[in-house]
């Protein structure tokens, strides 16, 4: 009996330390084989000034903050190609973190429909008009950049800068007639 005890007990001492080694090398591969290496790529780009990598059950939470940018489509694309590089699509979230102050938060929740109505219906023109005129009023400068895929509206005051990128919808071509 005292045998069947100990092989039970060195099983299950072998089963834990299996499992004990195996989250750790996990948390090894995700800090040293993940999470580092594209702190430092990202950070290693011109207009990043910090990155923040959170795991959780739905992927990575990315956070990175910008410092002044010329064009924030250009910033953003070489972060997304960072990231590309490393994760599958849907295996991360970005969050672009800007240095708003008060005058730039009440400028964008007056702008915000305006820019949700350009992403439905793509009337970047209008919105381009609608931000100048915006923008004088209020002695803020702005710039309006648009690709295939998203919108890109930076406002600046100053030194502070607002930076908002919204996805434009996917815009399916219809291979014949629907009626």
């Amino acid at each position: 009996m005292k045998i069947d005890e100990l092989r039970i007990a060195v099983v299950l001492l072998a089963m834990i330390l299996t499992v004990v080694a195996l989250f750790g090398g996990y948390k090894v591969y995700n800090v040293y084989g993940v999470e580092k290496p594209v702190k430092e790529q990202l950070s290693a780009l011109p207009p990043v000034s910090s990155v923040s990598i959170d795991k959780n059950k739905n992927g990575y939470d990315i956070e990175v903050q910008l410092g002044a940018v010329e064009n924030l489509q250009s910033a953003y694309t070489g972060i997304e190609n960072v990231l590309n590089q490393r994760f599958d699509n849907g295996d991360y979230k970005l969050h672009i973190i800007d240095n708003r102050n008060e005058k730039l938060e009440l400028f964008y929740l007056q702008i915000q429909p305006a820019v949700q109505r350009t992403a439905a219906k793509s009337e970047f023109v209008w919105l381009d008009g609608y931000l100048d005129a915006k923008c004088r009023e209020m002695g803020l400068k702005h710039n309006l950049m648009i690709d295939e895929k998203n919108i890109y509206v930076h406002i600046s005051d100053g030194p502070y800068n607002l930076y908002d990128i919204v996805a434009r919808p996917a815009v399916g071509i219809s291979a014949g007639n629907n009626s």
